[in-house]
């Protein structure tokens, strides 16, 4: 299976005036006891290791010795394990570290390493959230182009890529006027959707999927689709997705891409909301988010699909 290997975060801005201590853990100290990271309570797919994990795939040695005061061997076995046998970045054998598992199994990574990890993530504000709905649920990690996907699919039509969380919201609200709306509602949406336009199709949508999936698929016409779909649980009904294509062949294939033309599926069939809808998707190499919105100005429902991977 291909992965997306792209770099969405930025480098550590270096702190001024702060140099790395030399403690540091033991080369085989680890900080991962029970599935969690010990004394941390940080799971495999928590928005801590995300954060932590995707500051890692562009740091700099000097980054980690002077912003992260991780010690030189930490700092210097992380980047070696990252660079593989060439010791240079962006090689066929490099090895990105993907989970805290991976990261645990590096020498001199123990509990010290992780928490001044941990803490720099959080100082950085690379923590994204655990809220779908919010822009932060992706941080900064949606900068795909299409030159990207197609390095990733290797000649393939499309591939899946299996997803470590992932499924659907859905959120509704009745504003007073198009500008004077309550909060939105959280929860499932019963009784939301037309199917083929004439047909009501009754549907409550869970909170999370089963079986989700990521789809990226680069059809003849050269234009990206994103698909993020999630099968239902205690439905009549299968697979409900969400696909996001660019309006158009983009140009410049190394710019960031924009897919804002989004459907919705119940099955195969397209659902339609009342009154006019739009969606927007975000993805990139760990994370992908797509929003639908519709309504009339007054009913006004969203829903969120979302994978981490």
């Amino acid at each position: 299976m291909n992965k997306l290997v792209i770099a969405a975060y930025p480098l550590f801005a270096l702190t001024a005036g702060c140099l790395a201590t030399e403690e540091e853990d033991g080369i085989d100290d680890n900080f991962i006891s029970g599935g969690k990271s010990d004394a941390f309570g940080i799971s495999e797919t928590s928005p801590e290791a995300v954060a932590v994990l995707g500051m890692l795939r562009t740091a700099s040695l000097e980054d980690l010795d002077n912003a992260a005061l991780l010690s030189s061997n930490t700092a210097k076995s992380i980047i070696r394990h990252r660079q593989g046998g060439d010791r240079k970045d962006g090689t066929a054998d490099d090895d990105s570290i993907d989970t805290l598992t991976e990261l645990d199994s590096i020498p001199y990574v123990g509990p010290m390493a992780f928490r001044l990890l941990l803490d720099h993530a959080r100082t950085a504000g690379a923590v994204p959230t655990n809220d779908a709905f919010d822009a932060d649920f992706c941080k900064g990690d949606w900068a795909l182009t299409t030159a990207q996907i197609r390095e990733t699919l290797q000649g393939d039509d499309a591939i899946i890529i299996t997803t470590q969380s992932a499924g659907f919201r859905a959120r509704n609200r009745v504003c007073v006027t198009p500008d004077n709306c309550p909060a939105w509602v959280a929860g499932s949406v019963p009784d939301m959707f037309t199917l083929d336009g004439t047909t009501a199709a009754p549907l409550t949508i869970p909170a999370t999927g089963v079986g989700a999936q990521l789809y990226v698929s680069m059809p003849a016409a050269n234009v990206p689709t994103i698909i993020v779909g999630a099968e239902l649980t205690g439905q009549a009904y299968k697979w409900l997705t969400m696909e996001c294509a660019a309006p158009e062949k983009a140009a410049d294939e190394n710019a960031p891409l924009t897919l804002n033309s989004c459907n919705m599926f119940l099955d195969d069939k397209p659902l339609y909301g009342m009154g006019t809808g739009k969606g927007e998707v975000s993805i990139g190499s760990k994370c992908a988010r797509t929003m639908f919105t519709f309504g009339d100005g007054y009913k006004q429902r969203q829903i969120v699909s979302f994978a981490r991977y």
